[in-house]
C-alpha cells in the first residue's frame, strides 16, 4: 500500500495504521565515497556504509531488505515508509 507522500498525507497514514503495525522508515544516500542506507524504528535501527558503486536505488532496495529482516517483529504488521516506489515495484 502506498499513500501520498505530502507530509499530511503521511502522517493521516500512520495514523490510521500504526496501532497494528511496526512502523520502520527507510533511506538511502550517496556521495563520492560512498553510499549509505538507514533503517530507523522507534526501538532499533541500523546504518551501513555500502561500495560506492551501488547506485541509489540499490541502497534503497538493500535497506527496505534489511529492515525486513533487522527491524521486523513477528507479532505485526511492518510498516516500511520509503521514499522509493521504484525499489518497492522491483
Amino acid at each position: 500500500m502506498t499513500c501520498d507522500a505530502n507530509e499530511e498525507g503521511v502522517k493521516k497514514f500512520i495514523n490510521n495504521n500504526s496501532q497494528r503495525s511496526f512502523i520502520t522508515a527507510t533511506n538511502a544516500s550517496k556521495s563520492l565515497n560512498g553510499t549509505s542506507i538507514t533503517g530507523v524504528t522507534d526501538q532499533n535501527s541500523f546504518v551501513f556504509r555500502i561500495h560506492p558503486i551501488n547506485s541509489i536505488f540499490t541502497g534503497e532496495a538493500l535497506t527496505i531488505c534489511q529492515a525486513i529482516d533487522d527491524l521486523s517483529t513477528p507479532e505485526k504488521n511492518l510498516m516500511i515508509l520509503t521514499d522509493s516506489l521504484s525499489a518497492l515495484q522491483a
